[in-house]
């Protein structure tokens, strides 16, 4: 069963490690580790330091799977302020475009997946970081203004690097199915099909 579990690079930037920060802050917040609580003394007892990292990680990946949602929203924001990044050579569906990558030149796949990976990190760490910045307000802990002059210039310098990722990862799609003259593979393996 481990063995159908995959896990790549891109899960470890696009939710894990903005998921491991969510939490962490919550953590800071909330003051969870001053909680007298026998569960948690448990958990954190040394035998079950495993059961805790994994505990951890599971946790990190799926509030980074959330916060990827809400990412994503943002992202469309930005898009619909700036416009969408056309391409220019290809007409095909960007889904068709990854799938003739994928299965016909996997390693331009896995370097085109990283402008991918790049473009989830920063837009949820945008979202993380309004996350923060909400706990933080909600908390008392930073004052009002400080907290607008840290979190909103970084937020907006996230989500227009990923806009700017994102933008890459559609160009270099377009590219890498030109160059590689997919598009006709493309339509030489319909032909054939339909014979």
């Amino acid at each position: 069963m481990m063995k159908n579990i995959k896990y790549s690079i891109f899960d470890l930037f696009s939710y894990t490690i903005p998921g491991l920060i969510l939490i962490a802050s919550c953590i800071v917040s909330f003051d969870i580790l001053s909680i007298e609580s026998e569960n948690l003394k448990t958990i954190m007892e040394k035998d079950n330091k495993t059961l805790l990292v994994a505990l951890i990680i599971l946790l990190s990946y799926v509030s980074g799977f959330i916060t990827n949602i809400l990412g994503g929203f943002f992202l469309k924001l930005i898009i619909l302020l700036v416009g969408k990044t056309e391409p220019k050579k290809s007409q095909l569906p960007n889904s068709t475009k990854i799938l003739l990558l994928r299965e016909f030149s996997p390693s331009n796949f896995n370097y085109i997946e990283k402008w991918s990976s790049m473009k989830n990190m920063c837009s949820n760490l945008a979202v993380v970081i309004l996350g923060c910045s909400l706990l933080f307000l909600a908390n008392n802990t930073l004052d009002v203004l400080l907290n607008l002059c840290l979190s909103l210039p970084i937020i907006t310098l996230l989500l227009l690097k990923s806009f700017e990722f994102g933008r890459w990862y559609i160009i270099e799609l377009d590219n890498a199915v030109d160059i590689l003259k997919l598009e006709d593979n493309c339509v030489e393996l319909l032909k054939s099909k339909n014979k």
